[in-house]
């Protein structure tokens, strides 16, 4: 309940949605697609399922331009960016990190693609906590 779920690159909405049925402090879908994002609101005012974070909000905006909380937080990525949006998003990760060290995860959905890791693993400051073949946790050092 102490954490902030952030979910980049959210699409439609679906693991916020399945994200408020868990007692975070509050949830943010990040979306640069604008059609996503009204898709994502009307899933959100729709949804019936159960929730236990009713502060939910979804947000047009480059996620590797979103401005990071200085809060402890769950990042959730499913492999949608390239290489050069990963890398400004890990690196705006890792600033706002430092500037504010707290404590942070990061969970990788992999779509079993070779290498789509590398970034996550080169970092510097993303400590692989479990590594699957579908997905992978990373604790922020």
């Amino acid at each position: 309940s102490n954490f902030l779920f952030i979910e980049f690159g959210c699409g439609k909405g679906r693991v916020v949605l399945l994200a408020a049925g868990f007692p975070f402090k509050r949830i943010i879908g990040v979306e640069v697609m604008p059609e996503l994002i009204r898709v994502a609101n009307e899933n959100l005012k729709t949804y019936r399922g159960k929730r236990r974070c009713n502060e939910v909000e979804i947000v047009l905006m480059d996620v590797s331009e979103f401005p990071i909380p200085a809060e402890p937080a769950v990042f959730y990525i499913a492999d949608a960016f390239g290489e050069e949006v990963m890398r400004k998003l890990l690196e705006n990760m890792r600033r706002s990190l430092a500037a504010a060290p707290r404590e942070s995860y990061l969970v990788f959905y992999d779509l079993n693609e070779p290498g789509r890791r590398d970034p996550l693993d080169k970092s510097g400051f993303l400590a692989s906590v479990k590594q699957t073949p579908l997905y992978a946790i990373y604790k922020a050092s």
